[in-house]
């Protein structure tokens, strides 16, 4: 195996070659191979901040500083941040909108005034952050912004919904984003499980939980997971699929990296 990068060789075009009938030499390659690409990557240390709030079906306040808490004064709003403060914010929010239209019409406007609130918490640093995705089940939502410093390495998103609670309405489950950084994949899941006190409220947040792993499914880029039992869907991307040669659904757990939080109700 010869490795080249496409800015210089490695030193004299190392050509590594392995016995098939040694372990021990293929072992050795694979630790050869590591080290020379030591030399041609450089490590990508990123800060993440992640946030959660059941805001009650409350509008947010004009100023999130205390909860936004890598904006530790007004000077820090105005200035500029470090190379210490976050490249990409996670936002969790549950208990948005509970009402009954909730369940059938999605007010965006709702999602608008928290969109608006993080940005005028941000100030002039508002314009250094993009909203690359979001999602919305109810009174969940669940959105990722990412600094401009990295925004040239995030070159897709995905996103889904697992629901949960009463007759599987989405009163309760989960929302996730998933980004893709410099070829690591990082799933945020934003969930609100069952409420109450006692044990038998302790298991069903727990068999919701299961559920809400078992169930996080990321279909194509940019867009929802759809049901790849829908006759449809599945005539529309089975050429991209082909062509591609890339599975059309990936699992949570098919993530390099992936963030569970949010409102889990254990008490």
């Amino acid at each position: 195996l010869k490795l080249v990068s496409s800015d210089r060789d490695i030193e004299a075009d190392t050509v590594f070659r392995a016995d098939p009938l040694s372990a021990k030499k293929t072992d050795q390659v694979h630790t050869e191979i590591q080290n020379a690409l030591l030399t041609l990557c450089e490590p990508l240390h990123l800060n993440v901040w992640v946030g959660t709030w059941n805001v009650n079906e409350k509008s947010p306040p004009n100023d999130l500083r205390p909860w936004m808490d890598f904006l530790p004064d007004k000077q820090a709003v105005e200035g500029e941040l470090d190379d210490s403060c976050p490249k990409i914010l996670a936002f969790g929010i549950q208990e948005l909108d509970m009402s009954s239209s909730a369940f059938v019409y999605h007010d965006q406007n709702k999602d608008q005034a928290w969109y608006d609130a993080i940005s005028m918490t941000l100030g002039s640093l508002a314009g250094s952050y993009k909203r690359v995705v979001s999602k919305r089940l109810v009174g969940m939502l669940v959105a990722v912004y990412v600094h401009e410093s990295i925004q040239k390495l995030v070159p897709a998103t995905q996103r889904c919904q697992v629901n949960c609670g009463f007759m599987h309405i989405g009163n309760k489950g989960a929302v996730s984003a998933r980004i893709q950084v410099a070829g690591c994949s990082i799933a945020f899941v934003n969930v609100h499980l069952a409420a109450h006190q006692g044990a038998e409220y302790a298991k069903e947040r727990n068999r919701q939980a299961h559920v809400i792993f078992d169930g996080l499914r990321f279909g194509p880029t940019n867009q929802d997971f759809q049901d790849p039992s829908n006759m449809l869907y599945n005539s529309v991307h089975a050429a991209r699929d082909t062509l591609t040669a890339q599975p059309r659904v990936i699992r949570s757990s098919g993530s390099d990296i992936v963030v569970f939080f949010g409102d889990m109700n254990y008490r």
